[in-house]
Order: C-alpha cells, then sequence, then structure tokens
C-alpha cells in the first residue's frame, strides 16, 4: 500500500507538474529585460497579492462560519463607500465652493480629499485629535512630569500671563490668576490636524502632527513632527520662493489643552522646540534651500500658530537640516521613489 501511495505521488507530480503560470512564465524574460531596461519594476506582482487584503479582513471580521456571504456583503459594502469617497473627493476638485446647505455632509474626514478655499467663516483650521488618556496626567505640572519637559510649566505661565496681561487687572489679581491656571484641569492629545493650503492655492490639505509623549507610536518609537511655526505676520510683497515667509521649523513635543473653569476660557497650547535659521531665512547656497539646525529654544505656543509639517533634509544628523517648501512631500516621494 506504501509503495502505491509513493508511486501514485510520483505519477501526479511527474505527470501534472508545470510552471504554466504568469509568476513563473515571466522569468524567462528577465535576462533580456535586465539587460536593456535596467531594474523591473513593472513585474512586481505587489498589485495583485494587495488586492487580497480586502478579503482577508472581511474574512477576519466574520465569525470564521460559512464566512463566503458575510465576505462578499463586507467587500461590497466597503467598495461601495469608497466609490462615494471617490466621487465626493472629485466633486469638491471641481467646485468653486461648498454651498451652505450641503456644506456639513461633504465635510472631509480623510486627508486624501482636498478642501476649497471658500469654506466659510465658521471654518475649524486647527483640530486636537487622540486624547491621551493617562490617569497621572490632571493638571500642568503632572503633564510636565510625565512628558519629562522640565520647562513646561514655566514656559506655559509665560504664555499665560502675556494673555491675560490688561491694564484694569492688578498684580494680585494676575498672581492669582495663574495660579489658579496652573491648578486648572489639561487634557494632552497626540494629534493635531490643520487645513494647509495647497502649492497652486487652489484649496487645502489636511496634515496630522503626531506627538505621542512618553507612548511609542506602533508599538515601535515615540513621535514627534517636524512643525512650521508661525513667528511674525507674513508679507505677501516680501515673499521669496522657497523662503520661510515668517516661519520656522520645530519639534513637536506636547499638545494639551487647558480649561479655566471660572474664566470659561480653554486654551488650546504646544509645547515645541524651534530650531535656529542657519544664514539667511532666504534660499542661498548651492542646494536653493534654507538651513536650519542647533541649537534648539523650546516654546509654548498655540495651536492656531502650526501651520503644517514639516519636511527636513537631513543634512549632518542632529545638527544642521536643508526646508523642502519648494515642492510638496507627496511630489517629492514620487521623485525620490523614481529615481
Amino acid at each position: 500500500m506504501r509503495l502505491e501511495n509513493e508511486e501514485l505521488v510520483h505519477d501526479f507530480l511527474t505527470t501534472e507538474a508545470h510552471y504554466n503560470f504568469p509568476k513563473m512564465h515571466l522569468i524567462s524574460y528577465f535576462a533580456d529585460q535586465i539587460t536593456r531596461y535596467g531594474s523591473l519594476p513593472q513585474y512586481s506582482t505587489e498589485i495583485c497579492e494587495a488586492s487580497h487584503k480586502a478579503l482577508q479582513d472581511a474574512y477576519r471580521l466574520s465569525k470564521h462560519i460559512n464566512a463566503i456571504p458575510h465576505i462578499i456583503r463586507t467587500y461590497t459594502r466597503a467598495h461601495s463607500f469608497a466609490m462615494r469617497e471617490r466621487n465626493i473627493q472629485q466633486w469638491l476638485s471641481e467646485l468653486h465652493h461648498i454651498p451652505r446647505e450641503i456644506r456639513d455632509v461633504v465635510h472631509p474626514t480623510c486627508p486624501s480629499i482636498h478642501l476649497p478655499r471658500d469654506v466659510g467663516g465658521n471654518f475649524t483650521r486647527s483640530k486636537l485629535q487622540g486624547r491621551m488618556y493617562n490617569k497621572t496626567i490632571h493638571n500642568i505640572q503632572t503633564l510636565q512630569t510625565v512628558y519629562e519637559l522640565p520647562d513646561l510649566e514655566t514656559l506655559t505661565g509665560s504664555r499665560l500671563r502675556r494673555n491675560q496681561l490688561e491694564p484694569h487687572i492688578s498684580s494680585e489679581q494676575l498672581d492669582s490668576d495663574f495660579a489658579r491656571l496652573m491648578d486648572a484641569p489639561i487634557k494632552a492629545f497626540n494629534t493635531l490636524q490643520v487645513a494647509v493650503p495647497t502649492f497652486n492655492d487652489v484649496g487645502y490639505n489636511l496634515h496630522r502632527m503626531r506627538c505621542t509623549g512618553p507612548n511609542l507610536f506602533r508599538k515601535q518609537d515615540r513621535r514627534h513632527d517636524w512643525v512650521f511655526v508661525r513667528r511674525r505676520k507674513a508679507n505677501a510683497a516680501t515673499k521669496v520662493a522657497g523662503g520661510l515667509y515668517g516661519m520656522i521649523p520645530a519639534k513637536l513635543n506636547a499638545l494639551f489643552k487647558l480649561r479655566d473653569i471660572d474664566a470659561n476660557k480653554t486654551y488650546l497650547l504646544a509645547h515645541i522646540s524651534l530650531l535656529s535659521v542657519i544664514g539667511s531665512p532666504t534660499p542661498d547656497g548651492p542646494e536653493g534651500m534654507v538651513r536650519v539646525g542647533i541649537p534648539m529654544k523650546n516654546h509654548v505656543v498655540r495651536i492656531g500658530d502650526i501651520e503644517g509639517l514639516a519636511h527636513l533634509i537631513s543634512i549632518n544628523p542632529d545638527n544642521w537640516y536643508l526646508v523642502n517648501n519648494r515642492i510638496d512631500v507627496h511630489t517629492w516621494n514620487e521623485i525620490i521613489d523614481g529615481n
């Protein structure tokens, strides 16, 4: 019996075995194609493999019993929503403004959708997301300890004192208000979403800037993104292509919301480490870009002063960088990957 089974297996493997399927057939052309054209990304099978993901995800959502009908329904529903989102995205790109009666319906929620510039007066340009649920954070002192930022309380106090400075308030009242704010309830966040004008100035892209504090981002490393911070008002008359235009790159260290219950006010603030401009704030040197680097100086700023993600090209790691604000990051990555 054992010998018969082995013979059957051998016959099957020898008579039915072949390599007549696309992945193996393409290999026969590789040698000639490489000598003519170099590397062969056009033969990559990753696109075909990636098409399995939607079905695999649908299977994981099923009860794994008679799963085929559930997979079909889940995949169809996800595909329908994706097509509707694409249609809305195309529609928005063709509109000069969003009609008021449908503005709430088509307001985008994903970063790939562009917002038209005429979005109404009640449009919120900056938004905190991803609240950090940490039972040890309840005021500015505890946030300073958890995030390991020894100057957070001092810088926040200086920022709040400048905001509270009014002629009719006595110094005693100001000190009392300051002490109350230092013990006011606080919430920390890991994401700041900002609507950033597109390079062709016809709409907005949504940038999401991450700041994970003591936590790991996707179980790997802590994440503190580079961002552009507005330090002075922009002057269109002095705008130079590739210049900083009143902004300086900084590292995002903390995002938090401070609530003054007595005054019924909320302060949306960020702790940043501001880089120093090396040389001129307008492009110079062979690269045609502005250079920034250490030393860095810490500040606490309004989240409204943060104007989007900064793309820094490391020339001397941990020392100085080139600021890429001539080309958007998506196009930059396409060029780099293409080369």
